[in-house]
């Protein structure tokens, strides 16, 4: 059974005086205990669709003014370095997109074949609105395949960690010794063991074998550490000599959410490893998305702005066509004062 959404009312409700303090790492991750709280909260706002739209198929694309609401109201209860921004407004794009997935799920994919179903079977807490623009870019070709592919991907993904709800940023932050965080390998080691639940669930023979080789490799090395010099990932070492796997366009396997390339490595690695792209975070398609995305977002503003003008037009038409009635009645009206004072003998000329 699917666990329900997270509430924390206490969060929501606490003191505007009362702050939970939390720490972020060099490379903006947060760490720590509060990390964890925060996290949480992060997804009540990534699922609350009054401050996260769903109209929008990236959070890219969201309007400033939902995410400077969204950023306003975890300010409003936690305090975090100016560093931690950018991984906070990430990760409600993340959680945005795991609503998505979920909502899809639970009340599209049932009733897909039934279009009165589907309109009327409204999950409660999404507006009408937004719920038929969702059901429409469900129903886009161009997200059907999107959708195949990334189911594809999903079952090709192999040697899943068993770190739990702690994230890797916190798990190396754990085990940092005298300034010298370890490396990917060592992270990976920790994270790819048998549990040691009621269930007793056992690694994959894959994690099993990589885990056993990067034992290998470090065990050869003088006190059994990488020389890191203050990074966590580079070209050649001990994780991307045994996984052996091209990183993912603008991710680093192994050092957890959000970390750009460009913020682990020198820049010779860079060089050597990605011939330095110029964008490191969004792929061909993404880029082709975003674009066609941002084409529909820019029309829409102009053909709004255009109806914003043909209706202050119409008004100052309908203004100015009540001004001359007037005009015009008060002329006549004048017009037949004169011929009444006329005919009266009361006013001569000449």
């Amino acid at each position: 059974k699917r666990r329900g959404p997270i509430v924390l009312a206490d969060i929501w409700n606490q003191s505007p005086d009362e702050k939970w303090v939390v720490k972020f790492n060099r490379y903006g991750q947060p760490i720590g205990d509060e990390s964890s709280l925060l996290a949480s909260f992060i997804g009540t706002i990534g699922r609350n669709p009054e401050l996260a739209p769903l109209g929008y198929s990236d959070w890219r694309l969201v309007p400033k003014e939902y995410k400077d609401k969204c950023m306003n109201e975890i300010k409003l209860r936690f305090s975090f370095p100016r560093n931690g921004e950018a991984m906070i407004e990430k990760t409600i794009g993340e959680r945005l997109r795991d609503f998505r997935g979920e909502l899809k799920a639970e009340y599209y994919e049932p009733n897909k074949h039934n279009r009165a179903l589907l309109v009327g079977n409204k999950p409660d807490r999404v507006p009408k609105e937004q719920w038929l623009n969702l059901i429409s870019y469900w129903e886009q070709e161009k997200t059907k395949r999107r959708a195949n592919q990334n189911r594809k991907n999903q079952k090709e993904q192999k040697m899943p960690h068993c770190a739990g709800r702690k994230s890797f940023a916190r798990r190396r932050a754990e085990k940092t010794f005298e300034g010298v965080e370890p490396s990917r390998a060592q992270v990976f080691i920790d994270t790819h063991k048998d549990r040691k639940t009621k269930d007793k669930k056992k690694i994959d023979e894959e994690s099993a074998r990589a885990v056993d080789l990067m034992k290998e490799k470090l065990a050869e090395l003088p006190g059994g550490v990488e020389q890191s010099k203050g990074r966590i990932a580079w070209q050649g070492d001990v994780f991307d000599q045994v996984i052996n796997k091209p990183e993912r366009c603008g991710k680093v396997r192994g050092v957890g959410f959000g970390v750009l390339p460009s913020s682990v490595r020198d820049k010779t690695t860079i060089n050597q490893s990605s011939h330095t792209l110029s964008i490191d975070d969004v792929s061909n398609e993404q880029v082709e998305n975003l674009v066609e995305e941002r084409i529909k977002v820019i029309q829409e503003s102009h053909n709004q702005a255009m109806k914003n003008v043909l209706e202050r037009q119409a008004g100052l038409e309908k203004k100015l066509s009540k001004l001359i009635e007037f005009l015009i009645e008060k002329a006549s009206n004048a017009e037949e004062t004169d011929m009444s004072e006329q005919d009266d003998g009361t006013l001569t000329w000449g």
